[in-house]
């Protein structure tokens, strides 16, 4: 392998200044053809609605459990806050499927009968 160039006073040669340029004029151009990177969300099938109202609630009663278990641990209180936040975290669950049941209403009611 080669040394790399030398330099006096960490000064960059004229070779290193214009590839520089050059990488810096190709980003700026490779940057300039992507598109926004807000990506409509792509429509989501019967099955994908499904699974990802489970995940959530799911999701919500292992975060609301883990709060309380670890609660219960810390401040000597069991079975009382493990509860408690399981209760929060199904009512949190349910409210999201409420809102995303709603949301998938709203979309079925705008979207054109011929789709």
């Amino acid at each position: 392998m080669g040394n790399p160039p030398k330099r006096e006073n960490d000064v960059r040669n004229n070779d290193e200044v214009t590839s520089l340029d050059d990488l810096d004029s190709r980003l700026k151009r490779a940057r300039g053809v992507r598109p926004d990177e807000s990506h409509p969300q792509a429509p989501q099938g019967g099955l994908g609605m499904a699974l990802r109202l489970a995940a959530e609630m799911i999701s919500t009663l292992i975060v609301g459990g883990a709060i309380g278990w670890f609660l219960d641990r810390w401040l000597d209180t069991k079975p009382w806050l493990l509860l408690v936040f399981l209760l929060l975290g199904a009512i949190a669950g349910m409210l999201n499927a409420y809102r995303a049941a709603m949301r998938m209403s709203a979309e079925h009611e705008l979207k054109p009968p011929g789709d």
